[in-house]
C-alpha cells in the first residue's frame, strides 16, 4: 500500500538497547528520498510529522550499507549502517557531508557496537 516499515535501534549509555518503530509514507516519488515517518512511542514526540516529510535520506550508498537520514530542520541526524562498525573514513566523509549541509555536528554522539 506504499507504507514502509521503519525499525530504529540505538545502544544507550547504560548498554540497553532503545528501539522505535514506525511507518514511513514517501512524500518525494521523484527522489524517494523524503518520506514522513510516523513512530509509536516516546520518539514520536520528538521527532513530530510534517506534511514536507520529516525523514529526508540525505546519502546513501548504492549496496544499501550506509545511509545518512536527517530531518529538514537540521534538529535530527543518523549516520546509519548494516554493519556492527562503520568504516572511519566513511562516517568522516559522512559528517563532513553533514557539517557542509548545515547540521550541528559537534552535537554528534557516537554509538559504537560490539562485533556480532
Amino acid at each position: 500500500d506504499g507504507r514502509i516499515g521503519v525499525h530504529n535501534e540505538c545502544l544507550t549509555d547504560s548498554g540497553g538497547v532503545e528501539q522505535a518503530e514506525g511507518v514511513a509514507t514517501v512524500i518525494d516519488t521523484t527522489t524517494n528520498a523524503r518520506l514522513t515517518v510516523v513512530f509509536d512511542n516516546f520518539f514520536a514526540r520528538l521527532f513530530g510529522s510534517s506534511r514536507e516529510g520529516n525523514y529526508w535520506i540525505l546519502a546513501l550508498d548504492p549496496e544499501y550499507r550506509t545511509a545518512m537520514v536527517g530531518t529538514p530542520d537540521r534538529r535530527f541526524l543518523w549516520i546509519l549502517s548494516r554493519a556492527p562498525q562503520l568504516e572511519e573514513a566513511t562516517y568522516q566523509r559522512l559528517v563532513e557531508q553533514a557539517k557542509d549541509l548545515g547540521f550541528p555536528i559537534t552535537d554528534l554522539i557516537r554509538t559504537r557496537r560490539p562485533a556480532s
